[in-house]
């Protein structure tokens, strides 16, 4: 156990990269290509339109850049502000797509 300590002790310190955040970085030509619909069923808000599920498709919800990823599209296409206005707080239940998370800002 000490030996592998000291091997420890050794070690460079790790370097943790933070994706630069860049509003720009998503695109959408018009208000139709980011249409969405919010419901609420049972607590529980639910959201779709057809640039939503595309997106869906393209996202590896294991890898964190790729995770990181949605989460700039969703703030960036106005998906955060229409759960809050249609009164989704912290702790709320959002899915997506057989794809469900609990909201927090």
């Amino acid at each position: 156990m000490k030996a592998a300590d000291e091997m420890l002790q050794r070690l460079p310190e790790m370097i943790v990269f933070e994706s630069e955040y860049n509003p720009e970085e998503v695109v959408f030509d018009g208000e139709a290509e980011r249409e969405i619909n919010i419901t609420k069923e049972n607590g529980v808000y639910y959201v779709d339109g057809e640039w939503l599920y595309n997106l869906m498709g393209s996202i590896n919800f294991d890898d964190r850049d790729s995770l990181m990823y949605f989460q700039r599209v969703l703030r960036t296409s106005g998906v955060i502000a229409k759960l809050e206005e249609a009164g989704c707080t912290d702790g709320d239940t959002v899915s997506m797509y057989d794809f469900e998370f609990d909201f927090i800002k």
